[in-house]
């Protein structure tokens, strides 16, 4: 059961950090770090909401991206990799 609990945070870990890569990369007046902490201080409800819904709409545009073939997720990997970068 440890192994299963260890993995989920693990998951949620790389999830919250991906999330707070992709809004800082929007927000550039805001560093990472400063990002993370305010998610941090939110109630883990709210938390959830906006991890989630960040990765949920990197997955919707991955899909519109998709349907473009290669040039389209080319286009997608490139601008993701500007937002994080």
């Amino acid at each position: 059961m440890d192994f299963v609990k260890n993995s989920l945070d693990w998951v949620a870990l790389q999830c919250r950090t991906v999330a707070v890569a992709l809004l800082s990369g929007c927000c550039r007046r805001f560093g990472f770090h400063e990002i993370e902490d305010r998610v941090l201080a939110l109630p883990s409800g709210q938390r959830a909401g906006i991890i989630g819904a960040t990765l949920a709409l990197m997955f919707g545009a991955s899909m519109i991206a998709a349907q473009f073939g290669l040039l389209g997720m080319a286009v997608f990997f490139a601008a993701v990799v500007f937002l994080v970068g």
